[in-house]
């Protein structure tokens, strides 16, 4: 019986040290997820770039960048930077920007994008604002009044960007595209990479294994398991203990 239960005490020891590494894995990243607004992971990303290897983020290889005055607009894949920022969301094809009195527009495929001064997004105008689609390139009028081509028809709006009306041939001074050096384009993939992945999903990979793909989420199934071992002999050594100290206590003096 002694042999039996020193055999046991060593399994319970070599489990409970397995089982202790991932413990702290699921306390301490189960703790941040449950401060993940306090602690602003959903607005935080990865900047590793091992980690972001390990998620198969690969920025797109080309861009298309647009200037007008202070404000830079690149697009990579469905991307969509202002400077150096990225913009939440997925984004059509993007076609120019051009100064406006409320602030910037921006052209996409599918409709504008109202920035204000300061390069915050104000409103999306679409066809159901009665912008003709789809949008071809942008451009402002001798006036200053903003053109969009849609269908080889020019179209200008009002000074509200409220009503469009088709325009006869005039000259216009379209938005186009500004090269972007080597450099330039090495510095927008890097700050897509970096703005792929954010702290929250992290730690929520973390927890359940899926970084590391499906033999992850069984290697935490297995660490389950071993803490249901762990709990199972631990109880075992516990009663065998009680068991054992009844009968010596039993035993005459």
């Amino acid at each position: 019986m002694g042999r039996r239960l020193r055999s046991l005490y060593l399994w319970h020891r070599w489990i409970g040290g397995i089982a202790a590494l991932f413990v702290l894995l699921l306390t301490i990243s189960g703790l941040l997820l449950n401060h993940t607004d306090e602690l602003g992971l959903a607005d935080r990303t990865v900047q590793w770039d091992p980690l972001l290897d390990r998620y198969a983020v690969q920025a797109p290889r080309h861009a298309h960048s647009y200037r007008a005055g202070r404000l830079q607009v690149t697009q990579l894949g469905e991307r969509l930077f202002l400077g150096q920022v990225m913009m939440p969301g997925r984004f059509a094809h993007l076609i120019g920007v051009r100064p406006v009195s409320q602030g910037y527009v921006v052209a996409l495929r599918d409709g504008l994008l109202l920035l204000s001064p300061s390069g915050e997004l104000v409103e999306r105008l679409d066809e159901s604002a009665g912008l003709p689609l789809p949008v071809e390139r942008l451009g402002s009028t001798p006036s200053g009044q903003l053109a969009v081509q849609a269908q080889a028809v020019v179209y200008v709006a009002d000074a509200e960007l409220l009503e469009w009306r088709s325009q006869g041939p005039g000259r216009v001074d379209w938005s186009r595209e500004t090269p972007l050096s080597e450099r330039q384009l090495q510095g927008f993939r890097t700050s897509y990479r970096h703005q792929m992945i954010s702290q929250e999903r992290l730690l929520l990979d973390l927890h359940s294994g899926r970084l590391w793909g499906p033999w992850g989420v069984w290697l935490m199934d297995g660490a389950a398991l071993l803490l249901l071992l762990l709990a199972v002999t631990g109880l075992t050594l516990w009663g065998r203990g009680a068991i054992k100290r009844r009968r010596h206590q039993r035993r005459p003096g």
